[in-house]
């Protein structure tokens, strides 16, 4: 049941933001990069919470949603495997507008909380140095 190792390159190479990095580029993001194992109904982050990285789902699915006024919850969206979310949070530095909630057994990765400084200018680096390491959460 998802007990396999996986294969994080693979897993960023699918990611657009990625996708033009060099196999030496992924490997080393790769190497930098943990699981984090989930189950349904867990949290991943809470609205408002400071960005920790961005998450690219590999099982499963994750809702992102905020609460209403009325006390329910609005969804936003329901992702499932090979979709990331997360990535323009980070670059606005601004804390998550949605909480991330485990539907089902998944996994996602994560890159560090902050792409570096080279990366808020207007015409940024390569993702390779915005990006210097990444985690990854997995559920199963």
């Amino acid at each position: 049941m998802h007990n396999d190792k996986l294969d994080i390159a693979q897993i960023l190479r699918r990611i657009p933001l990625f996708q033009e990095l060099s196999q030496e580029q992924i490997e080393h993001l790769a190497a930098q990069t943990r699981e984090k194992r989930l189950h349904k109904g867990e949290m991943l982050f809470q609205k408002g919470d400071q960005p920790r990285g961005f998450y690219a789902l590999v099982y499963g699915q994750m809702k992102l949603a905020f609460p209403s006024a009325a006390g329910n919850e609005k969804v936003v969206e329901i992702l499932g495997p090979q979709q990331s979310f997360g990535e323009a949070v980070m670059f606005m530095d601004r804390p998550y507008p949605v909480f991330a909630e485990s539907l089902a057994t998944r996994c996602c990765c994560t890159s560090p909380a902050r792409p570096s400084s080279r990366c808020s200018r207007p015409t940024p680096p390569s993702p390779a140095a915005c990006w210097p390491a990444s985690r990854c959460a997995c559920t199963g």
